[in-house]
């Protein structure tokens, strides 16, 4: 089989590299152009990009990638001035009672290993000898799109992958034709083009812009260089900024609504003082209707956005991989089955679905203090946020109030924003502590000896900026 992938951005190349370990005697042609820009704006990641990242490149070793794109670890997000009521943490891995059919600990104080490492100024990485190990699983990263690109460029080149510098000019299931008039046929094609979306025509579109309010973003750089061991989303008078601690530099952005900025620049000098501008983004949230046409899959932002809170990108990118890999890779024939085809499309719809409703629970019960998020306090919102809404203010919610398939948001993620945006009522809280047969007193000492054994066991992580500085010596010894 003869695969044509278009884009050469960080999906574009990571689409290339997990492919090209699918071997059966397969051809792998990726097309990029440079008159294509990468946005490149720092990126971060979900857990899920590590472990699939060590199946498609089986024995690489972690600080090797790390050295490689840049990147430091990502342990959650730290929520700030998004509510009156203080900061609030969303942990990478939920809350460390999640084993539990009600996981109390969310309701009495959302605590996990990475909320007291994120208080603590740890990572989960440790020094042993001259070996650097990590002691807590399922961390994302911070990455750097730049050089991640590059890397699973090389990569993906190294495992087979041709690489052809040129500009789509038109596609029409056979073959794509370059601007310079070179024809190139193949059995299958992937989109990976981002915005520019050249290859996922009459794909229809979902609209999602009705429940995420905002629709542009401005990249900015400031003084502050000190690495955090956690994405910052701070909110806005008219939206929210992010603070993406690469290992190189640390990315910041501002993602706001045009309909109610009226001077980006004056908001955010007035927060940060003078700051370097750098690229405007301007997007509209949604996702196309089918994401598998023909012989032609959309990945990635050619498929889909939904604003960069809670790195939707790179996480629904590699579940539609994994999903597509599954599904058809072991004989392209499939494709032509309609049934197969229609329930892929559904499945990747509903993964993207799930995203957007668990993106707009963040601009619920927080602030109310300016037009924006009083805008966003009254927008309307989607049936399955408002039956949670619903369920959290009579009862604490449920696994199973959850959708459960690949990709999908569970409850270790949605309780600690549910509990930071003040969702859970203490009423409630008591009423269900005392029917349960629980105790509110015993889970807070339990929680509290938790926290106190995990900042014991991690006295000798190193934090973020220890981390970046023993990474650049070990950098030298690696090409």
């Amino acid at each position: 089989m003869k695969v044509v992938i278009v884009g050469g951005g960080t999906v574009g190349w990571m689409t290339s590299l997990y492919l090209s370990s699918i071997k059966n005697g397969n051809e792998y042609i990726n097309i990029s152009s440079e008159e294509i820009p990468i946005i490149g704006v720092g990126e971060g990641t979900t857990g899920r990009f590590v472990d699939e990242f060590s199946k498609i490149h089986y024995g690489l070793n972690i600080t090797e990638l790390m050295i490689k794109i840049n990147a430091l670890p990502k342990l959650g997000i730290k929520f700030r001035n998004w509510t009156d009521k203080g900061d609030f943490y969303s942990p990478i891995d939920g809350t460390y009672t999640q084993d539990f059919y009600i996981d109390y600990s969310s309701y009495i104080r959302p605590t996990s290993q990475f909320t007291t490492l994120m208080n603590n100024h740890k990572t989960n990485y440790v020094l042993k000898g001259d070996q650097l190990e990590y002691n807590i699983n399922g961390h994302a990263f911070h990455i750097d799109a730049y050089k991640t690109s590059e890397y699973f460029r090389e990569l993906s080149v190294q495992n087979g992958v041709k690489h052809i510098e040129g500009t789509v000019r038109d596609f029409d299931f056979r073959s794509v034709t370059l601007k310079d008039g070179r024809e190139i046929t193949a059995d299958l094609f992937i989109d990976c083009s981002g915005f520019s979306r050249v290859l996922s025509q009459d794909c229809g579109w979902e609209d999602y812009s009705k429940y995420l309010p905002v629709n542009r973003a401005v990249t900015f750089r400031t003084s502050d260089e000190k690495k955090n061991e956690y994405t910052v989303a701070e909110a806005m008078d008219n939206g929210w900024t992010w603070e993406i601690p690469t290992r190189e530099k640390v990315g910041r952005g501002y993602v706001y609504c045009d309909e109610f900025a009226t001077d980006v620049e004056q908001e955010i000098e007035k927060r940060y003082g003078q700051v370097e501008w750098g690229k405007e983004i301007s997007f509209k949230s949604g996702r196309l209707e089918k994401f598998v046409n023909r012989n032609c899959v959309s990945i990635g932002l050619s498929s889909a956005f939904l604003e960069p809170l809670q790195a939707t990108s790179i996480h629904c990118a590699l579940v539609q991989l994994e999903l597509f890999v599954q599904e058809f890779m072991s004989d392209i024939r499939l494709l032509e089955d309609s049934l197969l085809v229609q329930k892929y499309n559904e499945m990747v719809a509903k993964v993207y679905d799930d995203m957007r409703d668990f993106v707009a629970l963040h601009y619920t019960g927080g602030k109310s203090d300016t037009e924006f998020w009083l805008h966003c306090k009254n927008m309307d919102k989607p049936d399955r946020l408002k039956s949670i809404l619903h369920l959290a203010k009579i009862r604490l919610t449920r696994s199973f109030d959850f959708d459960n398939i690949i990709g999908t948001v569970r409850q270790e993620s949605w309780n600690p924003i549910l509990a930071g945006l003040g969702h859970f009522p203490q009423s409630v809280i008591n009423s269900v502590m005392t029917s349960d047969g629980a105790s509110q007193t015993f889970w807070r000492d339990q929680i509290t000896k938790f926290e106190q054994e995990t900042k014991w066991s991690i006295q000798d992580n190193l934090s973020a900026d220890e981390l970046n500085k023993l990474l650049l010596s070990l950098g030298t010894t690696i090409n």
